[in-house]
């Protein structure tokens, strides 16, 4: 990656003592912007404080001349003025994208040197700390890119690709919590059956408003989830259950919507791409 740096901060740079100050700028995928430095003290720079991060670590860049991926371990205290466990949890980092670069501190108006684009890649939260992982943009180059063939239908159920609209086709039921015994299962106010298997709640208030995911069993009044939401459910919590799908052809079927089915279910499995003539 070129790199533009000014003539008096490369000029530091050659000097036995230098003032240098590492900086990170990080962009969460709901817009969220947040700034910090490994310096002691909040810096101002082009007009935006990146904030003191006194309690962590990360581990060196290391830049080559291949497209060979790197990564960097960062470990921070959590705190909830800026990097929350519940925001993690709530996938608000997910896939954020984050800018690496070093600055003179005495000196802030000799501009700054850019170390690396990328974003954040896995995320792990301890006790009182957290752990993520930041992957250079080669990183992309490694994931594949187009469809697989699969049995199943890949679509999300009523997204573009499914075609079908689930709020107009009313294959949803809205309510609120009436009874909470976990984050993961809850009573409801409103009555469920075996369509909404393998679908999503979607929260509508509460403290996991906005937030959605994928429904085990709404049998009745008790709704189950796959995973535990990532804060409190409450009673009164506002939620939309919204129907699921098998992705099987017949489940396509069963929905009137077979011309949009997204599988293979007729693709040869290995056996059958094997096979040899049989001399019998």
């Amino acid at each position: 990656m070129t790199r533009t740096i000014s003539a008096n901060l490369k000029a530091h740079y050659a000097e036995q003592v230098r003032t240098i100050a590492r900086c990170w700028q990080i962009t969460r995928t709901d817009s969220t912007v947040l700034r910090f430095t490994n310096h002691d003290k909040n810096l101002t720079i082009g007009g935006q404080v990146y904030y003191a991060l006194n309690s962590g670590r990360s581990s060196d860049i290391e830049a080559g001349d291949n497209l060979g991926v790197r990564t960097i371990d960062v470990e921070a205290v959590l705190n909830s003025s800026y990097v929350s466990a519940a925001d993690i949890l709530a996938g608000r980092y997910d896939g954020a994208t984050v800018w690496i670069f070093e600055v003179n501190y005495e000196s802030i108006g000799d501009s700054f040197v850019t170390l690396s684009y990328g974003y954040i890649g896995e995320v792990e939260v301890h006790d009182d700390y957290a752990r993520c992982e930041f992957r250079s943009l080669s990183q992309k180059l490694t994931e594949n890119i187009g469809r697989i063939y699969t049995y199943q239908c890949d679509a999300a159920f009523g997204d573009s690709r499914c075609g079908l609209d689930l709020d107009s086709l009313g294959y949803k039921e809205s309510g609120t919590v009436a009874s909470v015994t976990n984050r993961s299962l809850f009573g409801t106010s409103s009555a469920g059956g075996s369509e909404y298997a393998r679908g999503r709640v979607v929260w509508t208030s509460g403290l996991n408003n906005g937030l959605a995911m994928q429904i085990k069993t709404f049998s009745g009044s008790s709704m189950q989830l796959i995973l535990p939401m990532p804060f409190n459910v409450q009673a009164s919590d506002g939620y939309t259950a919204y129907y699921g799908c098998a992705k099987t052809r017949s489940a396509c079927i069963a929905y009137n919507n077979i011309v949009n089915y997204r599988g293979f279910p007729d693709m040869p499995g290995i056996m059958e791409a094997t096979q040899t003539p049989d001399a019998r």
